[in-house]
């Protein structure tokens, strides 16, 4: 039940970070993800020489923001899935590198 939970908690992050592509295939508006915002700011720049706009400015904010509140789950759910890591170890599964990359 509780891996059940997890892969779920996962599937939001996924949508947070790149976006709801089933909403969007149906012609639904949707929300611009982490990933959209970051590529849309870089893209924008690349052949600017000028200094970055507001808009630019406000959606690399609004990313990074977003990708602390996506942090602090993962390690949330890091902190959820070690007993579970810790119980299949002494039961003889394999064992599972769990780090999460510091950023």
């Amino acid at each position: 039940k509780e891996l059940a939970v997890l892969e779920t908690q996962l599937q939001e992050i996924n949508i947070v970070l790149n976006g709801d592509n089933t909403l969007g295939k149906h012609q639904f508006e949707i929300e611009p993800s982490i990933l959209d915002r970051i590529g849309l700011a870089a893209w924008s720049s690349w052949s600017n020489q000028n200094a970055s706009t507001e808009i630019q400015n406000k959606d690399y904010q609004i990313a990074k923001e977003g990708l602390k509140g996506v942090i602090t789950d993962l390690e949330k759910m890091n902190a959820t899935l070690m007993p579970i890591e810790k119980a299949l170890n002494l039961s003889g599964a394999p064992y599972l590198n769990s780090e999460l990359p510091k950023l």
